[in-house]
């Protein structure tokens, strides 16, 4: 079943865009967030004439950005998308020395660990390492997936550090989704949490964060010492990072 889709942009909203970009660029969102999709729900979510979809997505076909299925005649993106988005997260600096970290981090812990960056209002995952134990966390994150900023520790780690502005926008856009019993939902409740994650994070002194490091365990096997340990871990491993990246002194 294809995923919710989000809100069309308004062609009012990106005076400075030409409009067959701005609209090839919806469709290919659209593609990404459905495992197959038809030229009618594309018409009705982005408030586009079936003709224009179709003459955008036969374009985007002969391109080799998208494919059709011939029996359901549904579109779905090519992985022709995805070599694109490998290469420039290949030309991220600080990637490999991070993987090498974070291989480091998984080896000592057997926990799974993520590597995620701020991309517009949401997440993007770089890189995952699974844990290797019976027990562990399942999560269905994926280097190039997104997620919402303000229902993981990645995300409001990111969003602590973030143009002030970026928590009001996202409460704004749309309500926040909770995804858990214990997840934020209120932009009061999220920016208290934001507070605390400001005042225990590891950033550069010139207030900056280029990425986010995670480390996902059940809870049966968290206990107070482990947390401190692995915070400690955790922020160890960004120390190593950043200094791959820094010739100032950063301690």
């Amino acid at each position: 079943m294809p995923k919710k889709m989000e809100r069309p942009i308004k062609e009012t909203a990106l005076p400075d865009s030409v409009p067959a970009v701005a609209r090839t660029m919806q469709i290919l969102e659209q593609l990404s967030m459905a495992e197959g999709i038809g030229v009618n729900e594309i018409s009705r979510s982005l408030a586009l004439h079936k003709s224009t979809v179709f003459r955008f997505l036969s374009s985007l076909r002969n391109l080799h950005y998208v494919q059709q299925d011939p029996v359901t005649e549904h579109y779905r993106a090519t992985i022709k998308l995805f070599e694109l988005g490998a290469r420039v997260v290949q030309q991220l600096e600080f990637l490999p020395h991070a993987k090498q970290v974070m291989e480091t981090l998984a080896a000592e812990t057997d926990e799974t660990i993520h590597l995620a960056v701020l991309e517009n209002d949401k997440l993007v995952y770089l890189h995952k390492i699974e844990s290797t134990q019976t027990l562990r966390v399942f999560m269905k994150s994926r280097p190039g997936q997104t997620a919402p900023l303000h229902c993981t520790g990645l995300g409001k780690c990111l969003l602590a550090f973030a143009r002030p502005d970026l928590v009001d926008k996202i409460g704004a856009d749309k309500a926040l989704t909770g995804f858990t019993p214990k997840t934020r939902i209120t932009i009061s409740a999220l920016k208290q949490d934001l507070e605390q994650t400001r005042l225990c994070g590891l950033i550069h002194p010139d207030g900056t964060v280029i990425a986010a490091l995670s480390l996902s365990m059940p809870t049966a096997r968290v206990t107070e010492t482990v947390k401190k340990l692995y915070a400690e871990k955790l922020k160890e491993a960004a120390k190593k990072v950043r200094r791959h990246l820094s010739t100032d002194d950063f301690p």
